[in-house]
């Protein structure tokens, strides 16, 4: 306050910076993840992250971008597997998974099963389902 009196009506200042060219971080994050067979439940058990920023002016705000980028990668990244009776019900699955869920957490592909596959002692098949989603 005492430096603004020194400038009578006080001061402004006005900057626009703009780049000759575009600038872009980049990084890699690898989410390895359990599904619970029975109650669907996605389980994150480690994230191995690598991230290039450039120089961080705003380390809380950083942090706020990667972490942001990590919930919606994972989101985009889930697919929802049901049983095809229900199918004719997509349109209200879809309506409720967007009134109960956040955006970055909606499943992407919603794939039709009878039933998932099963390894010879009975667990989920996970190699199978994975080959059969990503082709």
């Amino acid at each position: 306050a005492e430096i603004a009196a020194e400038f009578g009506k006080g001061f402004r200042t006005h900057c626009v910076y703009e780049a000759e060219g575009e600038a872009w971080s980049s990084g890699c994050v690898i989410a390895f993840v359990t599904i619970d067979a029975e109650t669907g439940v996605l389980t994150v058990d480690r994230i191995v992250w690598v991230d290039d920023a450039g120089t961080v002016v705003n380390p809380m705000l950083a942090q706020g971008q990667m972490i942001g980028g990590l919930a919606q990668g994972l989101g985009e990244a889930i697919a929802l597997v049901v049983r095809p009776d229900r199918r004719d019900e997509e349109a209200a699955l879809r309506a409720f998974l967007k009134r109960e869920l956040p955006n970055f957490m909606q499943p992407g592909p919603i794939v039709w099963r009878e039933d998932l596959p099963r390894s010879p002692n009975g667990k989920l098949d996970r190699v199978a389902l994975k080959q059969e989603l990503m082709g």
